[in-house]
C-alpha cells in the first residue's frame, strides 16, 4: 500500500472512531447529569424516611455516577489520543506534499559558530531539522539538534583522518591511492613462479 493511502486510511479510521467516542461522551454526560439530579432529589425527598432509605438512594444514584465519571475520563483520553493521531497523520500527509510548516523549525538551535549551520540550512524554515523533526518533547528536539550539529563534525573528523594518509586537501578520484588488485587496474597478469 502506498504511504499516502496509508496515512489517509489511518485518518479515516480515527475520524470514524472519534465520531463514535464523541457520541458516547454526549450520552454519558447526559446520563451523569440525570443521575446526579436524581440523587439530589431522592436524598431531599427521602430525608424523612430515615438513614437506610437515604443510603439506598445514594447507592443507586451516586455510585453509578462515580463509575460513569471514571468511564467518561477514559473516553476523553481516547478522544485526545484519536485527535492526536489525526493531527500526526495529517502532518505526515503535508510532509509528503513537501509542506513542512506543521513541524518546528528549530531556529533556536542556529549556531553562527558552527561551520555548516547556514550553508546546509540545518535549522530554520525549510531546513534539514524541520524535515527530520518528528519529536514531541523538548528533550527529543534538543537531542535531534545535538545529533545534527555533532554528526557533521564527526564526518569532518573522518574525512580529515582519511586525508592524512594521502596528504591532499580534497578527495578526488585521482587523489585517492588505487588499492584495487593488479588485474582490476588493467596490469598484466603476474607470473607464477
Amino acid at each position: 500500500m502506498e504511504l499516502k493511502a496509508k496515512y489517509e486510511q489511518r485518518i479515516e479510521q480515527a475520524e470514524a472512531e472519534l465520531r463514535q467516542i464523541k457520541n458516547k461522551i454526549l450520552r454519558i454526560s447526559t446520563l451523569r447529569v440525570l443521575l446526579f439530579a436524581a440523587g439530589i432529589i431522592g436524598t431531599i425527598y427521602f430525608y424523612q424516611a430515615g438513614t437506610p432509605t437515604i443510603c439506598l438512594t445514594i447507592a443507586v444514584t451516586f455510585v453509578p455516577f462515580l463509575a460513569l465519571v471514571k468511564y467518561h475520563n477514559r473516553l476523553f483520553f481516547r478522544k485526545d489520543w484519536l485527535e492526536t493521531c489525526i493531527r500526526v497523520n495529517s502532518d505526515e500527509l503535508s510532509a509528503l506534499a513537501d509542506n513542512y510548516e506543521p513541524f518546528e523549525d528549530g531556529k533556536e538551535f542556529t549556531n553562527p559558530a558552527h561551520r555548516y549551520s547556514f550553508d546546509l540550512d540545518l535549522f530554520g524554515r525549510h531546513s534539514l531539522f524541520q524535515a527530520l523533526n518528528r519529536t514531541c518533547t523538548s528533550f527529543g528536539k534538543e537531542k535531534l539538534a545535538e545529533w545534527l550539529q555533532n554528526h557533521l563534525e564527526i564526518k569532518e573528523e573522518i574525512i580529515q583522518r582519511q586525508d592524512k594518509g594521502t596528504g591532499c586537501l580534497f578527495r578526488f578520484p585521482g587523489n585517492i591511492p588505487d588499492h584495487r588488485p593488479a588485474l582490476q587496474r588493467g596490469d598484466k597478469r603476474p607470473r607464477r613462479n
